[in-house]
């Protein structure tokens, strides 16, 4: 997750299974390839919307749009680097899960269709029985289609790391508009909510294996994921990162990150923002000052640097307040 900037100092501010290519007729309609020549989302997203109403239609139009003109960008897996915006991983045709996540999430808003980014824990190759996951490491997207709530990664649907390190084409429809059972085998989301399960697994069942997931661990409450879902929705952008950040922190001790991080950026936005009110300033300064109380649990260097900047903002607000 990336921390912003406060306009008053300067702040400091993730393996891949797939299959080949499905034939056409095997189960599609549509020529896909005839969409693989369109070199901007919109357009994408308006010939699309032009040549089906069906929205699972549209989605796979997306999905081979993706397979022929995105590959994974091997560079800035392996070396790092910074989140490109939609029209610099179209252009350069490589992006990350990230990269992925924003397209579709763009695309369904184009075409009206509802989706929301999943940020949570994919196991890397070194994991071992029982390690801790302390940030998340992957993204991906759940999609409303029709009556049910459904799961897209649209990067490991398209792409696939090779023995020689580096990404080659593949579909793997396993992970495109899939459902929680299929997901919650290599996909754990930050927040149960979106397991899309209405008892979904406990983190230990997840951590306790090396593939998979331990099925024999009970299982958490059972919760109402559509409802839960829908109530994100009618929130803010900021209010739904901050509650997503909460059930993130109350899901899993071991990773305070994501919640230091969004009460960090909260508190920039409302700070950044010259007109907020007494009570606006309020809330920001008290979001500085659980992010700071937070930021002792937390073994990333990057995090521990937010609390200076934390007691930054807290001064700042009080020379407002006055």
């Amino acid at each position: 997750m990336k921390t912003k900037i406060l306009a008053l100092f300067l702040l400091v501010s993730t393996t891949i299974h797939s299959q080949e290519k499905p034939k056409d007729n095997d189960v599609f309609i549509i020529d896909y390839d005839s969409f693989s020549n369109i070199n901007s989302l919109h357009d994408l997203a308006k010939k699309a919307k032009s040549t089906t109403n069906d929205q699972k239609e549209q989605l796979n139009i997306l999905l081979h749009w993706t397979y022929n003109n995105i590959t994974g960008d091997s560079e800035r897996f392996f070396y790092g680097g910074e989140l490109q915006n939609i029209e610099k991983t179209v252009k350069s045709g490589k992006g990350l899960c990230e990269d992925y996540t924003l397209i579709f999430n763009q695309y369904c808003k184009l075409l009206d269709i509802k989706s929301i980014r999943v940020d949570g824990y994919i196991k890397p190759i070194n994991f071992k029985e029982n390690d801790k996951l302390e940030r998340p490491n992957h993204t991906w997207n759940a999609v409303f289609i029709g009556q049910n709530w459904l799961l897209c990664d649209l990067f490991w649907s398209t792409t696939s790391l090779n023995f020689s390190n580096t990404f080659t084409n593949k579909i793997n429809p396993k992970y495109f508009l899939s459902e929680g059972e299929i997901f919650i085998e290599t996909h754990l989301p930050c927040d149960p909510i979106f397991q899309l399960l209405n008892n979904p697994i406990k983190l230990e069942a997840f951590t306790n294996l090396v593939e998979g997931y331990n099925k024999g661990f009970r299982k958490n409450e059972t919760i109402e994921y559509k409802t839960e879902i829908n109530k994100l929705l009618l929130l803010d952008k900021n209010e739904l990162l901050l509650k997503i950040a909460r059930n993130t922190f109350s899901y899993n001790k071991n990773n305070p990150n994501s919640l230091i991080e969004e009460l960090f950026n909260y508190g920039v936005d409302i700070l950044n923002n010259k007109s907020s009110t007494i009570k606006q300033l309020n809330k920001a300064k008290s979001y500085f000052k659980e992010a700071k109380s937070l930021i002792p649990l937390s073994n990333k260097e990057d995090v521990k640097q937010l609390d200076f900047q934390c007691t930054e903002g807290i001064k700042i607000i009080d020379k407002r307040l006055i």
